[in-house]
């Protein structure tokens, strides 16, 4: 009964990490291109996904999970209408299993020239 029970709570744990790490934000996140009022955005998208994005001011609070962001397809993004010589940052996460929302990514810093 015990070995029973043990080997269903590795199998729970094991299948919960699996979910977790396969809505994992993405990584490598990057400016690849910057304009006066636009930039663009890249990632590593090992696993073809549909995407949120973030984009506020640099130093704002980070965005609440709650907050639905934009989205952005898959990689690359193209983000217009920004404001001339100011830093950003940019979140992004996941939309798992059709409607799951993943974690937001920790902030990177972008800026328009």
């Amino acid at each position: 009964m015990k070995k029973l029970l043990l080997i269903n709570l590795l199998c729970a744990i094991f299948f919960s990490l699996t979910a977790s790490a396969q809505c994992a934000p993405p990584t490598q996140i990057a400016a690849v291109d910057a304009s006066q009022t636009t930039v663009v955005i890249a990632w590593d998208d090992m696993a073809p996904s549909i995407y949120m994005i973030w984009i506020q001011p640099a130093g704002a609070p980070a965005p609440l999970y709650e907050e639905p962001g934009i989205p952005a397809g898959t990689s690359p993004y193209v983000h217009t209408g920004l404001v001339c010589g100011t830093a950003y940052d940019v979140y992004l996460r996941k939309i798992c299993d059709g409607e799951v929302l993943g974690e937001w990514s920790q902030p990177v810093t972008v800026s328009t020239s």
